[in-house]
């Protein structure tokens, strides 16, 4: 089950993924202007760190 993610915070964009980075490694990217989240285990965590990030434009 794929988590709702907030929107990028630097431009704004909803066209998010997740990212397989290394075999064990994924990050959610935006695909408008590259920012990526940090670095996590699994897909789920990576979600949840792009979504509890603190700097909020809202």
């Amino acid at each position: 089950m794929t988590k709702q993610l907030k929107p990028c915070p630097f431009c704004g964009s909803k066209d998010l993924s997740v990212k397989c980075i290394d075999h064990n490694c994924y990050a959610v990217e935006c695909n408008n202007c590259g920012a990526m989240g940090r670095f996590r285990e699994t897909k789920a965590d990576a979600q949840s760190a792009w979504n509890s990030r603190i700097n909020e434009s809202n």
